[in-house]
Parts: C-alpha cells; sequence; structure tokens
C-alpha cells in the first residue's frame, strides 16, 4: 500500500467521524432544545444565536481552509496531504474540527432559511398602512424591512 493510500484511508475514517457527528447533532438539536414546545419567533431566534455560537467557534479554528472546503472532499484532503507532506504533521484534529463545525453551520442555516422563507410570506405594510390601523392584533414584533414594516404575531 502507498503511502497515499494510507492517508487516503485514514482522512475518510476522519470524515466519516465528523459526518457521524454531524449527523448525530441534526438528530439532536431540536429534541436537546425542547422545540417542540416553542414559538416560531423562539425557535428562530434559538437557531440565530446557535449560529452565533458557531460562528465564535470558527473564528477561533486555526485551520479555515477545511471550514471553507468542507463539501468539497477531494480539496480536503488535497489539504490535509499537503500539510502532512509540507510540515510532516498529522492535521486531524483540525480536520475534524472544521468539518463538524462546518456541517452544523449548514445544517442550521438550513433551518434558518425555513424560517426566513415564512417572514418572506407575510404581509408587507408601509408607514402609511400603519398610521392608518390596518395593522391589527396582537403584534409581537415590527420589522423594517426593505422600506416596509413587516407584522409578526404570537
Amino acid at each position: 500500500m502507498d503511502t497515499i493510500d494510507i492517508w487516503k484511508e485514514q482522512f475518510n475514517r476522519i470524515y466519516s467521524k465528523a459526518a457521524s457527528r454531524v449527523q448525530t447533532y441534526r438528530e439532536t438539536f431540536k429534541a436537546k432544545n425542547n422545540f417542540s414546545n416553542l414559538t416560531e419567533v423562539e425557535k428562530r431566534d434559538m437557531l440565530i444565536k446557535e449560529a452565533d455560537d458557531l460562528q465564535e467557534n470558527i473564528e477561533k479554528q486555526s485551520s479555515l481552509e477545511y471550514f471553507e472546503n468542507f463539501n468539497e472532499k477531494e480539496t480536503l484532503f488535497d489539504i490535509y496531504f499537503s500539510i502532512f507532506m509540507e510540515y510532516e504533521i498529522d492535521d486531524e484534529e483540525n480536520l475534524l474540527e472544521g468539518v463538524t463545525l462546518a456541517g452544523k453551520r449548514a445544517y442550521i442555516f438550513a433551518e434558518l432559511a425555513q424560517y426566513e422563507q415564512k417572514e418572506s410570506n407575510n404581509p408587507r405594510y408601509d408607514f402609511k398602512d400603519f398610521l392608518n390601523g390596518k395593522i391589527t392584533g396582537s403584534v409581537d414584533r415590527l420589522y423594517y424591512q426593505e422600506g416596509a414594516i413587516t407584522k409578526r404575531f404570537r
């Protein structure tokens, strides 16, 4: 077995481990955070908080190249193997952490996109409509969005 084959095998093991961590995260995130008992606004806010927390961890990541290329497996291997060849170090921890963080963030952003789609379907009001009383009901929050006021109800 060639050296590169050994490194490919090790890389595939690490990549599979990261994918497994992301899958576990996806399966447990909503249950752990008691999503079924939250309002739509609370769910969205929790997802935003989680995205912010992940961003903090990403900024601490020493090897952003793994994070930035997480969905390009061949590129990841090239980076991983190049680091070994150039510096003679095994960058397993950075690879594992970068791919895991990127996968988690992709999941959170996909979940957030669903809420943004729901929000874009909300009726839009301008200031004149607001003054004329067209916004009624128990308004939870008013959002200024592209020059219009968007209503949100609990």
